[in-house]
């Protein structure tokens, strides 16, 4: 509500993420119409909470962690993400049993076709420059 009257408050961000970009890798569309990356930029990093919630959520080990991040803990940073728009790989979904209750069995399979993994190369070579 405070969204809609004050144009103020959580509505206002993507849940972090302060800006958006699309782009074309050499492997995108021929017409140049469907970017095959998108960037998601934050203003902050896994390490902006000296390790103590993201990395869990993301699941990073601690060995991980300490390598990468646990040198610029607490210092101001900012993130670029590069997402896959149209993912070659496809996984699957099937019902564990006929009771609904129960959870599907979910096989995301991701990068299981290799055009994935050279189209999120690129986005990162993109991202870098």
């Amino acid at each position: 509500m405070e969204y809609i009257i004050r144009e103020r408050g959580p509505m206002t961000t993507l849940g972090g993420v302060e800006g958006l970009g699309f782009v074309n890798t050499k492997y995108a569309n021929a017409s140049g119409q469907w970017p095959d990356v998108q960037f998601h930029m934050a203003p902050a990093s896994i390490n902006s909470d000296n390790g103590a919630r993201v990395r869990k959520i993301l699941g990073l080990t601690s060995f991980i962690y300490d390598y990468m991040f646990r040198p610029i803990n607490n210092r101001d940073s900012w993130t670029i993400m590069p997402l896959l728009l149209r993912p070659k790989s496809r996984g699957w979904i099937k019902l564990r049993s006929k009771n609904p209750f129960q959870y599907p069995i979910v096989n995301p399979n991701y990068f299981s076709h290799p055009q994935d993994i050279k189209v999120l190369v690129e986005g990162v070579k993109i991202a870098l420059k």
